[in-house]
């Protein structure tokens, strides 16, 4: 069978190379480029309207306040430790008995402008959230956007520059890098939802990025129930702002998640789906037909030598795609989306394979090692399972994701 041609990335934000480029950017590179992007002088055709411009301008504003290095917010003196998150010390948390978690949590109400020009406003609190707003202003993508020439790469890229602005890597991620010492780990998973919007002359796909919770150390002896008001507030968000009702409104509290009853744990509303699917999901179940997404895990991070953007069917980043956990699954045929268009494999047979020569250059010392960090990590983490079927709920290498 004849090889495939060398497989072209779409252009992306008025640039040809953007994501193989903006894949190895760290923290300076990023901000840099976000400010030009604020102001019209990079991110393509998007960045030209004043109004994309203001609420490209507002989200960096804030996403700076409690992200890498010094955000003002990220080491408030008033409410230590340091937390990716917006907040401010709830006076009951005091001794000798404290009340509820160490801090309340704040919002930035801000502004969305996505398909059909229509505005919508939602709360946002956490720098991972804000990037993924940021970048999905810039839509949307060429109606021939696909997951290997324009999503998957989308969201590599928006992991990758998730890991530069806050948080630090997981411990067994066996590098180290002074610039990325943050609060927390990075969130486990990654994703991007996507639409076509039907346009009978210029049809085009609109998308949406979010990130798994994450971004404190949850020290539970420190700031009490931190975690579970977080993951509550996220809950609290996404019904206040879903276009449909998904679930009643105790769900949280009454625990109904499908991976809260013999699963990962993960509650609603703290999935890396959280914020697309406000963005995404329309009123009517016919009109979410046509949505499709896939769900990244950070252990495409793994390595330190990955130093660019892997598009190879079974290789580097299509290694990591995640199907759904059972929480968005349920969300999903709630919706009437197709679960078939978020599936892990699908369009994995558009995939370019790796050219033969490369493999045969690969140097076998580092093939063997990296085999053994994915097998070690699997098998550590396959402790944790319970049976079923590989989604995106339960930290792992191709099984679940932590949200």
């Amino acid at each position: 069978m004849a090889s495939k041609p060398a497989f072209a990335l779409l252009e992306a934000f008025g640039s040809p190379s953007w994501f193989r480029d903006a894949f190895n950017w760290e923290q300076d590179d990023i901000y840099k480029w976000m400010e030009k992007a604020s102001n019209g002088e990079e991110g393509g055709a998007a960045t030209k309207d004043p109004e994309i411009q203001k609420l490209l301008a507002e989200t960096l504003k804030n996403l700076k306040l409690v992200a890498l290095p010094n955000g003002a917010e990220y080491k408030n003196p008033r409410a230590p430790p340091d937390s990716h998150f917006y907040r401010k010390l709830n006076p009951k948390f005091t001794a000798p008995r404290p009340v509820g978690a160490k801090f309340d949590v704040r919002e930035w109400t801000l502004s969305h402008r996505g398909q059909d020009a229509k505005t919508r406003s939602c709360p946002w609190w956490n720098p991972y959230d804000l990037l993924g707003h940021f970048l999905s202003l810039l839509g949307p993508a060429p109606q021939t956007a696909n997951r290997n020439t324009f999503f998957l790469p989308l969201t590599a890229v928006y992991a990758r520059w998730c890991s530069c602005i806050a948080g630090h890597k997981p411990d067994d991620f066996a590098w180290t890098d002074p610039a990325r010492n943050g609060a927390g780990d990075w969130p486990f998973m990654y994703q991007c939802t996507w639409r076509s919007d039907g346009h009978k002359t210029n049809p085009r796909k609109w998308f949406f990025l979010g990130a798994s919770t994450g971004g404190d150390d949850w020290k539970r002896d420190v700031v009490g129930p931190w975690k579970y008001a977080v993951q509550r507030q996220r809950f609290n968000m996404m019904m206040a702002n879903l276009r449909m009702t998904l679930l009643p409104p105790r769900a949280f509290q009454d625990r109904t998640a499908p991976e809260q009853n013999g699963g990962s744990g993960a509650t609603w509303g703290n999935c890396a789906e959280t914020y697309p699917f406000v963005f995404s999901v329309f009123p009517q179940k016919p009109q979410n037909s046509n949505l499709y997404g896939l769900a990244l895990s950070k252990n495409f991070m793994r390595s330190r030598k990955l130093t660019a953007y892997d598009e190879y069917r079974g290789k580097g980043t299509w290694n990591f795609v995640i199907a759904p956990c059972r929480n968005c699954s349920a969300l999903l045929s709630t919706a009437g989306a197709n679960e078939a268009f978020f599936a892990r494999t699908y369009e994995w047979d558009d995939a370019p394979e790796k050219p033969k020569s490369l493999l045969e250059s690969a140097e076998p010392v580092a093939v063997v090692k990296e085999a053994a960090a994915k097998l070690a990590s699997a098998t550590k983490e396959a402790a944790k399972l319970v049976s079923g079927p590989a989604s995106s709920s339960t930290a792992g290498t191709k099984t679940n994701k932590v949200v």
